[in-house]
């Protein structure tokens, strides 16, 4: 461009004194900025992606806590140690009815059945806890995750600050030096001016 040669009449750009002669420091800066930015980013991806799944299953859990119980019922299975329980309760009861002379009535079965109702609900309950508790471990887990992949965000929007700053400051650094050269170019030039008349 002419007004480059006309601003720099001998070509040499930086070393002119913009900056002392050194090259921008924003340019010198930016290789590590975009690094550390990158480090970051996974940590930004990871938290929004446990946003996203903690979002989603508490949102669940609170419009329709019965559906969501419903589901997580379906993975219930009796425990191993159940059906021993079981048929050593029941075996107590029976025996204690025969011994009573109360065997095979339907105060018996009722017993029986009411026992065996217990035990399963219980046995249900026991299997519910511990489902719930490792949910719970999992929901504290994505928090966690969420919280880094927040702190991480935070961090790249520090960076991005740091970055715009820094280009900022290096291009009005640039248009000072470059009006201080353009304002001595022309009081040199009202100098000669007279002398050239």
């Amino acid at each position: 461009m002419q007004w480059q040669r006309f601003l720099d009449p001998f070509g040499l750009g930086e070393q002119a004194g913009l900056y002392g002669g050194q090259p921008n420091p924003a340019n010198k800066a930016m290789p590590y900025l975009n690094e550390a930015q990158k480090q970051y980013e996974p940590f930004q991806q990871q938290g929004q992606e446990a946003g996203r799944r903690y979002s989603d299953t508490t949102r669940s859990m609170l419009e329709n806590p019965g559906e969501y119980l419903a589901n997580l019922s379906k993975g219930y299975e009796q425990s191993p140690g159940y059906q021993f329980r079981r048929d050593e309760a029941l075996r107590g009861a029976s025996n204690s009815a025969a011994a009573g002379g109360f065997a095979g009535t339907l105060g018996d079965r009722r017993s029986e059945a009411g026992i065996a109702d217990a035990m399963a609900g219980e046995d249900f309950q026991n299997w519910l806890q511990n489902v719930l508790g490792v949910q719970n471990k999992g929901l504290f887990g994505q928090q966690d995750i969420y919280n880094k992949g927040y702190g991480a965000t935070s961090d790249i929007a520090n960076i991005l600050g740091s970055k715009g700053g820094l280009q900022f400051q290096g291009q009005r650094e640039q248009n000072k030096t470059q009006q201080d050269q353009m304002k001595g170019l022309m009081e040199m030039f009202m100098k000669i001016l007279p002398m050239m008349m």
